[in-house]
């Protein structure tokens, strides 16, 4: 069996790391093009030669940067609560229309 120096398998995934690390314009798109490859961030660090803290914190920062460009999306109980408050401000103006005497507020 191979030494862990000369195995093959892994000789030909530091070659296609560093292809990638050719590729992306930073080390921070490496890390995350080796996440979603399925490497888990130990063997992230150790391929880049760095530590896993360093590959938490980088995709601990995409992601950062993802949900603040990303608005959150409306759930239904917001959407419910935002069509209740539109009628309640209806039926308050109908109401304040027709006790003035006005009858259709529109």
């Amino acid at each position: 069996m191979p030494t862990p120096e000369h195995d093959p398998l892994d000789e030909l995934v530091r070659l296609q790391v560093l292809l990638l690390r050719r590729q992306s314009e930073t080390q921070a798109d490496t890390i995350v093009e080796l996440n979603k490859a399925g490497f888990s961030n130990a063997r992230i660090a150790d391929l880049l030669g760095t530590t896993p803290a360093t590959v938490n914190m980088a995709l601990h920062r995409v992601k950062a940067r993802a949900s603040k460009a990303t608005p959150p999306k409306a759930t239904a109980a917001a959407k419910a609560t935002t069509a209740h408050v539109k009628t309640d401000k209806t039926d308050k103006t109908a109401k304040t229309a027709e006790a003035e005497g006005g009858g259709d507020p529109s």
